[in-house]
């Protein structure tokens, strides 16, 4: 997969969960078919790693759809906001209630309430009832897009006047409100659970899990012989089977260092397997990589790790690398580098990576003057090659 002709077209399409789920030949259907080409907006990395190419075909073939897609892309409402129709309103939406939604008193009061999410799944009268509401003037932080997108209002009420949200309102953001229903929220917090361990219950934890999976948690031998890896993170992400996989394994007791409740969460024992065997860690350059948060990535890490290091090599910022570089994503490390290259500024300053590298797009823009997403459209990693001896926009030999 990583290899192939599609992730470096695409990159932005292979998250995670396409590596776990797709299969590559599924994908090269899908970028290769003229519905791709007509209708890119609708392919994001969901589709690929859950979607079916013969289903898509029917769906994007079908006169209903070509309709409603035309009347979408030439209503006024597209024109004024191009912003909110995305791969979900295309495919979720349907214009005549989204026309009724953005043409409505709420939305010129709330814009910042009417996401492409909501557009999608919300309907203008349960938006209604919700903005209306006592619960909404007594409680407007509650109120997110995702809980206008998901939520009912009837549902909303009987959280917000229950005593548990009187006892314990630190537990209850819009979040809660959006994914979870009163009686689990009721089960959660009157549990022995909740009384003996109540660090471990978050508004995440209510929000994302049920009662029975925390029960099996705390119960388990691994958590009594390991209390310090079990946070409200690994309650909210993590699987009792996961969990019990990786703290028995040969890794673990190997490597305990690397193991924390992150790790616990959001990996995978096989991902971690192949991750530890990849030759790097033998090598003095990138040794000190492997750390517990680049473990607790593994599977895009097995992904990205051959190319970043790559690049590092050919860049010759190999012997400079930190975690922060790991983390990111190869487009945005590569027009970091050219961005740096072209504008003459070192990517090694006091013998170390650039500052630049391994920050999110917000502190990029508002510290370095660096709007990310722009210089990854200019420096388009799809269409580089390692194997050129020169580049468009940089030079080979990186280090001044």
């Amino acid at each position: 997969m990583i290899n192939s002709q599609e992730f470096k077209k695409y990159p932005e399409l292979f998250t995670s969960t396409t590596l776990a789920r797709a299969k590559i030949n599924e994908i090269q259907e899908m970028t290769n078919s003229e519905e791709f080409k007509k209708y890119p907006e609708l392919f994001t990395s969901e589709t690929l790693a859950h979607g079916n190419i013969k289903e898509i075909q029917e769906m994007i073939n079908s006169q209903e759809f070509k309709n409603e897609i035309q009347e979408m892309i030439n209503s006024e409402e597209f024109k004024k906001y191009p912003e909110l129709f995305t791969s979900e309103t295309l495919s979720h939406g349907n214009i005549k209630e989204i026309q009724e939604m953005i043409n409505s008193q709420e939305f010129k009061e709330y814009p910042e309430l009417f996401t492409s999410q909501t557009l999608a799944h919300a309907k203008i009268e349960e938006i209604q009832k919700m903005v209306h509401s006592e619960e909404f003037k007594k409680y407007p932080e509650l109120f997110a897009s995702e809980v206008l997108a998901h939520a009912k209002i009837e549902n909303i009420q009987k959280i917000i006047n229950s005593e548990e949200f009187k006892e314990h309102k630190e537990l209850f953001t819009s979040e809660t409100l959006a994914r979870t229903k009163i009686k689990e929220i009721q089960e959660m917090i009157n549990s022995k659970e909740f009384k003996e361990h109540p660090e471990l219950f978050t508004s995440e934890t209510l929000a994302r899990t049920k009662i029975k999976e925390i029960q099996e948690m705390i119960n388990s031998q691994e958590f009594k012989e390991h209390p310090e890896l079990f946070t409200s993170t690994t309650l909210s992400h993590g699987k009792i089977k996961e969990i019990q996989e990786i703290i028995r394994s040969n890794e673990f007791k190997e490597h305990p260092e690397l193991f924390t409740s992150t790790t616990l969460a959001h990996a995978k024992i096989e991902d971690i397997k192949e991750l530890l065997q990849m030759p790097y860690w033998n090598d003095a350059r990138y040794k000190k990589l492997l750390t517990s948060s680049v473990v607790a990535k593994s599977k895009q890490m097995i992904t990205k790790l051959p190319v970043l290091i790559r690049m590092a090599e050919y860049y010759k910022i190999d012997g400079y690398l930190n975690t922060s570089f790991l983390l990111f994503s190869p487009s945005q490390n590569f027009a970091l580098i050219n961005y740096l290259n072209d504008n003459n500024i070192p990517l090694i300053e006091n013998d170390k990576l650039n500052m630049v590298f391994g920050k999110q797009p917000g502190v990029l823009k508002k510290k370095y003057g660096i709007d990310i997403k722009e210089q990854m459209l200019k420096y388009d990693f799809s269409k580089f090659s390692f194997d050129e001896d020169t580049k468009k926009g940089g030079s080979k030999n990186a280090v001044r």
